[in-house]
């Protein structure tokens, strides 16, 4: 005997089959009978006492499994481990096993709920187990696996926002006065460097101040990134940022969209038969997955960060569904279980940045490491050291129940003020969809953290609240709270309450807020209700803060597409004072422009701005949108006034050398750049008018979408005695690689023909050469030439 397989010759198998059902005519009844009535193995009678082969067209819970050979002994249907590996079901336990021809056969009543019956006149062997029979099939997002991106284009880049102002006040006259935003960057094989420079100038003079001056270098496969020049720490819980310059380096998960380092929560569950799977969350469809029989689990699924509910909707063939409905809260300050983060960085700190004294301080170095020790457990840990001031510090995060996140920490510091030490709580939580928040954080009047001058003491305390008093559909009441404890002993307390709901195409919401602070308190209601109409937004606030009433009415549009108008218009009353002001905007391809007027009792403001950016890629210099995302060269060589589309709009339009830039890719996700087929000749032809893309950060990259030049005729072909060019002749230009072949008659289209070209013509063994000339350029549609005689092949 064979060892079982999968496929079998088709006249053998059916002779197969005829003789094993002839000797087990009652085997399959009676299995049948059995798997009709109940979850059970079909015992039946042999004619014989010897073991008998069954083959046949295998369906495992409605799923086709191929040809496979089984085995009839004892009374029972038995298959090889090969078999039931391939049918995904789970190791038996303790299977009473059936030895032949030196194979291990295994019976199928040791799966849970087994049934069999044969259909189509013994050609079809219909399978039936419990789900639980099944392996787990694991449907898992989270790939991890890096992203292979595009080879960068060296290129030059500056982004600007420019914006001059003229300014009326009673008594004063005109003062004018502008000022300019400007980075300067460079893109290339290694990474991108900018550098960033404000530029103000008035009557009095300018002054021009440099920003920030940065080289990033990436390592996606790693998760790494390097950073030298200006940049920020990566602070840990109880800390907050610090401005440096120097060098940082660390882990940056970003770089791979498809790698998920938080938990995400798992859903599973289990299918009678092949079915399709649908996952919402928040009410919003998020995925969609074919499931096999057996139990299933869905994991690394995205939009599960927040608090909110999962819905899974499994659906069969049949149309019938079953629903599962899960509550989650999530954090994005957990790490998933084994990983780790960190960042290290050494440098000077900046002070004053972007004002008129800036300047380098005190050398310092800083390490903070993250790990996620379980699911539900991240344990994080930061140093700093600064010349004579040292800070260290621990904290753990933790959700133990998925509804119930906190944060726990406790730094201390030693510095020129003595040592000192801070503490912070922090829990969040969606118990009954009613969103808790709560913060505490208190601090010792020594405790000084990188960046924190010496001589100012930090708040004694800090406390913020918030309790959402009402979750119903399209309403909300939330409770705030806050209290700051200065370092004098001074105290600010705030008390808010917020009532919103969705209303007619927009929202209403309701606000009351009493703040004190020492010498000073002031009560606030206000009111707003905002709704759209189509792309136009429309608001009103009334509000009265201490017994004075301000009320404002505001309606804006934004351009969506280049080339679009958009506006603003506002009104209302400040205290005592009335304004009003109007905006108009366009958005080109090359900038935004915009032009704003300002009138109150007090002034009238005229600001004129345009923001945009110039690129130099390849030799081409074009203007365009801010190019703070990466961007693509597209060429269509030879075309010039090609629409070049992505992200369902128009990006581009090639000049004369058929190049255009198109801005805003989304950095390490796949772009689809596609060309618009209606501005382009019918002569021309295109492998493909769309190319995907993934760029590297801040990267340019090159896209080229060869068009193959020339015009197209419909070529009559004959051979030397007259007769058409054989039916399935290939034919093509002499130094073009494209082929063609010979229609009905010896009819051939060719396309990238020159005025005067020479064809080849191929046919079998043989080959002939022959001239076509093109006649010039008429009013048909299709060029007909011919007929061309062709010699040196026979039919």
């Amino acid at each position: 005997m064979t060892p079982p397989y999968r496929e079998l010759p088709v006249l053998g198998l059916r002779r197969l089959r005829r003789l094993a059902l002839a000797a087990l005519l009652g085997v399959a009844g009676a299995a049948g009978a059995a798997g009709a009535s109940e979850a059970r193995p079909a015992r039946v009678t042999p004619a014989s006492t010897g073991p008998r082969a069954l083959a046949a067209a295998v369906v495992v819970n409605g799923t086709r499994s191929g040809d496979w050979l089984l085995l009839q002994a004892n009374g029972q249907l038995h298959a090889t481990r090969e078999a039931w590996q391939a049918w995904r079901l789970r190791a038996p336990a303790d299977a009473a096993t059936f030895d032949y021809q030196d194979q291990t056969w295994f019976p199928l009543a040791a799966w849970p709920g087994f049934a069999s019956r044969l259909e189509d006149d013994g050609q079809q062997l219909q399978l039936q187990f419990e789900p639980q029979a099944f392996e787990e099939a694991r449907i898992d997002n989270a790939t991890g696996q890096g992203v292979a991106t595009a080879p960068r284009e060296h290129a030059l880049f500056l982004n600007y926002d420019a914006s001059a102002n003229v300014t009326r006040r009673p008594g004063h006259g005109a003062a004018r006065d502008g000022g300019t935003l400007a980075e300067v960057g460079w893109t290339g094989p290694w990474g991108f460097l900018t550098t960033s420079h404000a530029l103000q100038w008035s009557p009095a003079g300018s002054t021009t101040r440099r920003l920030e001056t940065s080289f990033t270098h990436d390592q996606p496969g790693e998760h790494l990134s390097w950073r030298v020049g200006d940049s920020s720490t990566r602070p840990a819980f109880w800390s907050r940022p610090a401005y440096f310059a120097g060098l940082q380096f660390g882990k940056n998960f970003r770089l791979d969209p498809g790698f998920i380092s938080q938990p995400i929560p798992v859903f599973a569950g289990s299918a009678n038969a092949p079915s399709t799977l649908e996952l919402y969350v928040n009410d919003v469809l998020q995925q969609t997955a074919q499931v096999p029989p057996g139990p299933f689990s869905l994991q690394g699924a995205t939009g599960l960060t927040r608090a909110g509910q999962a819905r899974l909707v499994l659906r069969d063939a049949l149309g019938r569904e079953s629903v599962v409905v899960s509550d989650f809260f999530g954090s994005p300050n957990l790490l998933e279980e084994d990983l780790s983060d960190w960042s290290a960085e050494i440098g000077a700190l900046r002070e004053g940045l972007g004002g008129a004294q800036q300047r380098y301080g005190r050398r310092f170095g800083a390490v903070l490491w993250r790990r996620g020790l379980s699911k539900t457990v991240t344990v994080e840990t930061r140093a700093e050291l600064s010349g004579q001031r040292q800070a260290a510090g621990a904290g753990l995060l933790g959700s133990p129940d998925g509804f119930w996140f906190g944060q726990g920490a406790l730094a201390l510091s030693r510095s020129e003020a003595g040592t000192g030490w801070r503490a912070l709580l922090q829990l969040d939580a969606d118990p009954l969809h009613q969103r808790f928040a709560a913060r505490l954080q208190t601090s010792s009047a020594a405790f000084r953290e990188l960046g924190q001058p010496a001589s100012r003491a930090p708040a004694r305390r800090e406390a913020s609240f918030g309790l959402g008093l009402l979750s119903l559909p399209g309403h909300t009441l939330r409770l705030i709270a806050g209290q700051i404890r200065a370092a004098d002993g001074g105290s600010s307390r705030t008390l808010g309450l917020v009532y919103s709901r969705g209303w007619r195409g927009g929202y209403f919401s309701v606000s009351a807020n009493q703040a004190r602070a020492p010498g000073r308190s002031g009560h606030t209601l206000a009111a707003t209700w905002t709704f759209y109409l189509d792309r136009t937004q429309f608001s009103s606030t009334l509000s009265r803060r201490d017994g004075d009433a301000d009320a404002r009415v505001h309606a804006s549009s934004t351009p969506h597409q280049p080339d679009a108008l958009g506006w603003r218009v506002a009104a209302g009353k400040d205290r005592q004072d009335a304004y009003a002001e109007a905006s108009l905007y366009r958005q080109t391809r090359q900038a935004w422009l915009s032009g704003d007027l300002g009138v109150s009792g007090e002034q009238q403001r005229l600001r004129l701005g345009a923001r945009g950016a110039l690129a130099l890629v390849d030799g081409s210099v074009f203007a365009t949108q801010r190019l703070d995302d990466s961007f693509a060269l597209v060429e269509v060589p030879g075309h010039a006034n090609v629409r070049v589309d992505a992200h369902g709009r128009t990006l581009g339009v090639t000049d004369a050398r058929g190049r255009t830039l198109a801005p805003a890719l989304a950095a390490f996700t796949t772009s689809r750049i596609r060309l618009d087929g209606n501005d382009l000749p019918i002569t021309a032809e295109l492998d493909s008018m769309e190319h995907t893309v993934t760029p590297a950060r801040r990267s340019a990259v090159k896209v080229t979408f060869p068009v193959r030049s020339g015009r197209g005729a419909l070529l009559q072909i004959v051979l030397a005695d007259g007769e058409p060019a054989p039916l399935g002749a290939h034919v093509r230009a002499e130094g073009d690689a494209e082929t063609f072949v010979v229609g009905h008659r010896g009819a051939a289209f060719v396309s990238g023909l020159q005025d005067r070209s020479h064809l080849v013509l191929r046919w079998k063994q043989a080959s002939c050469r022959f001239e076509v000339v093109l006649p010039p350029v008429g009013d048909e549609d299709i060029t007909r030439v011919g007929p061309l005689v062709c010699q040196g092949v026979a039919r």
